[in-house]
């Protein structure tokens, strides 16, 4: 399409450059907030060995510090930090793609 042609149809609403699409998504992910963690609970020792956990199980799919990914943990609802042992453990969102860990994880882990 000449220059003058594409420029017409990103006026017209023709066509919507894909750099406008990414940036509008950007900014509404910027905008959306992470829930606030569970309560912490376990010792210095016990958090030490689940960041030594996720590194080895998790950090592939779901980012460094849970952070982006293919799920983004941080925006996790209540509802699913309830879930979670199930989800990690018994596959229960395997049809989305988590299947279950329970062959490398244990429920104390």
């Amino acid at each position: 399409m000449p220059r003058m042609a594409s420029q017409f149809a990103v006026k017209t609403g023709m066509i919507r450059p894909a750099t406008t699409e990414i940036s509008v998504i950007t900014a509404a992910r910027a905008r959306r907030q992470p829930s606030p963690p569970p309560r912490l609970t376990a010792n210095e020792a016990t958090v030490n060995k689940g960041r030594q956990l996720y590194q080895q199980t998790c950090v592939r799919c779901h980012g460094e510090d849970a952070i982006g990914g293919v799920k983004d943990l941080r925006f996790m609802t209540p509802e699913t930090h309830k879930l979670f042992a199930d989800i990690v453990l018994k596959g229960i969102y395997r049809e989305k793609g988590m299947v279950s860990f329970a062959d490398v994880l244990s429920p104390d882990d």
